[in-house]
């Protein structure tokens, strides 16, 4: 599930003209100097996976029924670098802008909320300093879960003969 929220963001990313070849699937060290230029640091923070109910987690579809097993949410954090201020503020408002046009959707067609809820920014690193002059940290809640899909039986039902003094119709 991380795998295909990475690929969701990476795309939003490339979309605001950031090359793929800038957008690293890793955590910067931390006694790492700040980058200068353009780039981006993408990676999973921690999440939560409830149990889903027995019954109140099973949809039903003419063709099957997916039954959800665990429910959460994962945080991802997205640090944002860039040559200048202009760059930064492009690249970031593309970002925002693109992950409020398109949904993640999984193979099967489910659709997650990415964000989740408020994604939240810092311009300071984990020890209060300021990350860089051109930079910024997002931190993005995604939906994540995990669900089983059955495929109904089809029932063919065959009528051998009318029963007598039914009602005219049945």
């Amino acid at each position: 599930m991380v795998s295909l929220v990475r690929q969701h963001l990476t795309r939003g990313l490339v979309s605001t003209g950031l090359p793929e070849r800038y957008i690293r699937q890793e955590q910067r060290n931390r006694g790492e100097a700040y980058p200068t230029d353009l780039s981006a640091w993408l990676y999973p923070l921690q999440g939560e996976l409830n149990r889903a109910g027995k019954r109140l987690s099973v949809e039903q579809a003419p063709v099957r029924s997916r039954r959800w097993l665990w429910l959460g949410e994962a945080n991802m954090r997205c640090e944002l670098y860039a040559r200048n201020e202009p760059e930064l503020n492009q690249i970031l408002q593309g970002f925002l802008t693109w992950l409020f046009d398109h949904t993640l959707v999984d193979s099967a067609g489910v659709r997650f909320k990415v964000p989740a809820e408020r994604i939240r920014f810092s311009y300071q690193d984990e020890e209060g300093v300021l990350i860089a002059q051109n930079g910024i940290r997002l931190e993005i809640p995604v939906e994540i879960g995990i669900y089983r899909d059955n495929a109904w039986t089809p029932i063919t039902v065959e009528i051998e003969r009318e029963i007598e003094g039914g009602a005219s119709g049945e």
